[in-house]
């Protein structure tokens, strides 16, 4: 450890055997959410009973290793520790956060493991406590003590109100995690109708097994909408006022976002898992494949584009590269790259 790793076309795993005692934090470099965890014991530690704990924080389980990289000299039993810890287990377990409560009428009361730790909070000494116990009354969710003051935004989940004024034509948003009974894969694209804000269409794609719907775009006409999946190699593409699936075409590894140029309509996708972004004709009229555009000068380098953005005219686009922690200035009209401007650690959204 540390232990870094990109994607290679002819090795997709590598052994991995940490041997340093603690909490060790896997997750990918591409979908930074999706994680894994191994927690390295003494060899004479019983784990028969299944008894890993207590782990004193700061001690055994030392958070401080693992973000001393983006948040060095953080103490490892502060309040932002425990922040750290809730978030992980918040994430780490889908059942915390794919079910919501309907308008309000139920407390969010996520569920951590109910195991014995040692802990402390500004003001008060190390004492053991039952970490589920802990942090739902530390962070306001149900707990039996009461809720820090410093995060009462955690005790309930806030109730949507609409604008007060009506919007014009649709919203579609990718609900990249909602399942359906129909298919194994997560995701839908939902469309809102702007003008009162209903909900007035969901768009699963069952028949491709739609996977993780990350990002969408429209074609000049809004007659399709383009859909990446995030974690497939494909872009959907189906009826904006149907929903009928038109076509599936094979965009390169981990496709991210997807946008077209405005004096032509050719589609651009992202390949976050690799060093390009693919550029297609206009797949409304059912064109394809024109070429795959790196974003880096040395192709020995993986980019990792994730969310790209055009130009009013067309004639540039930039792309946040999340391996290389710089973002690229494309110009179409002399195909080259005008410039690599660094941007710090793991940039990814668009403008």
């Amino acid at each position: 450890m540390p232990f870094d790793t990109d994607l290679d076309v002819g090795a997709r795993s590598a052994p991995i055997i940490p041997n340093e005692l603690g909490l060790h934090v896997f997750f990918c470099d591409i979908h930074p959410y999706m994680f894994a965890a191994v927690i390295v014991v003494p060899a004479e530690h019983n784990l028969t009973d299944g008894n890993l704990f207590p782990l004193e924080l700061g001690t055994t389980v030392d958070l401080h290793k693992i973000v001393a990289e983006t948040l060095p000299n953080v103490p490892t039993a502060s309040d932002l520790a425990l922040r750290l810890v809730h978030t992980f287990f918040i994430i780490t377990n889908p059942a915390n956060w794919q079910q919501y409560p309907v308008a309000g009428t139920v407390d969010w009361k996520p569920a951590y493991p109910s195991v014995p730790v040692v802990a402390h909070v500004k003001g008060g000494g190390p004492a053991q406590v039952n970490l589920d116990e802990f942090l739902r009354g530390y962070f306001g969710e149900g707990g039996p003590t009461a809720a820090h003051p410093d995060a009462p935004y955690l005790k309930h989940l806030a109730v949507p109100v609409p604008p007060s004024a009506p919007g014009v034509g649709q919203v579609w948003v990718d609900t990249q995690f909602e399942m359906m009974s129909q298919k194994t894969k997560p995701g839908t694209a939902t469309a809102v109708d702007a003008t009162t804000f209903k909900v007035v269409r969901k768009v699963g794609l069952p028949s491709i097994n739609m996977n993780n719907p990350h990002n969408m775009w429209t074609d000049k006409d809004q007659t399709v909408i383009y859909q990446t999946q995030w974690f497939d190699t494909k872009l959907a593409v189906f009826n904006r006022t149907s929903g009928q699936f038109v076509r599936n075409i094979e965009v390169g590894a981990a496709p991210a976002h997807v946008m077209t140029r405005t004096n032509n309509d050719q589609v651009h996708v992202s390949q976050n898992g690799d060093n390009n972004v693919r550029e297609l004709d206009s797949l409304a009229a059912g064109n394809g494949f024109l070429r795959d555009i790196p974003m880096q000068t040395n192709p020995d380098e993986s980019a990792h584009p994730h969310a790209h953005w055009m130009s009013h005219d067309g004639s540039m686009m930039v792309t946040p590269n999340a391996d290389t922690e710089n973002s690229t200035l494309f110009h179409f009209p002399s195909n080259s790259i005008k410039s690599l401007t660094p941007v710090g650690h793991f940039p990814l959204p668009q403008a």
